[in-house]
């Protein structure tokens, strides 16, 4: 790499305006996540039409921000969520935010959640992007997959998120009910050490 290739020199010639740009990214992060947060009266209309019982709330812990939504019989903190992180979010970047079934405060060997993740894997949840599991606070996971020009109509990527989230509120709840009802909970650890 010399001085003379083309991008150096690109960067030479504007490096102002390109530190100015840069410096502009955690404004768009923060509108992001004003976006995200934003989200939680369309996730509890089209949920509650669903469901006359969801009870949806924002959360947030561990570097996370949260909207979840439940049934007042299972056990807290456990529901189809959406998910971002405090300090970075960024819909293409390595930062994306998360949608699912969330699940913390199990120990291992926990039976409701493996009950769960064995009905959620019988439903073919791969097949619409997810992972099951995906990881120990997530039996359900995937990433909302944004167009490269998302933000030309951010409310059409919201209401996609919505509807992903519905879509897995119907598919999963009655696993979830299963789970929850013909198992021991086992004792919670913190909500806040997990992300």
């Amino acid at each position: 790499m010399t001085l003379q290739d083309e991008r150096i020199q690109f960067f030479l010639r504007h490096r102002d305006d390109i530190r100015a740009w840069a410096a502009i990214e955690p404004e768009v992060e923060a509108a992001v996540r004003d976006l995200l947060a934003g989200a939680q009266p369309a996730i509890e209309e089209r949920l509650l039409a669903l469901d006359s019982t969801v009870i949806t709330a924002r959360r947030n812990g561990g570097g996370w921000e949260r909207i979840m939504s439940r049934r007042p019989s299972w056990p807290d903190w456990r529901g189809v969520t959406l998910e971002w992180g405090e300090r970075a979010v960024d819909p293409f970047g390595s930062a994306p935010p998360k949608l699912g079934f969330f699940w913390t405060g199990s120990v291992d060997g926990d039976p409701a959640k493996a009950l769960f993740v064995e009905r959620c894997q019988a439903l073919g949840l791969e097949t619409l992007g997810y992972r099951v599991p995906a990881g120990d606070a997530w039996p359900v996971l995937r990433r909302p997959e944004p167009s490269k020009d998302w933000w030309h109509d951010p409310e059409a990527w919201i209401q996609a998120i919505v509807g992903k989230l519905a879509e897995l509120w119907v598919r999963v709840t009655p696993a979830a009910d299963e789970a929850f009802s013909t198992t021991t909970d086992a004792p919670m650890k913190s909500q806040a050490s997990r992300g």
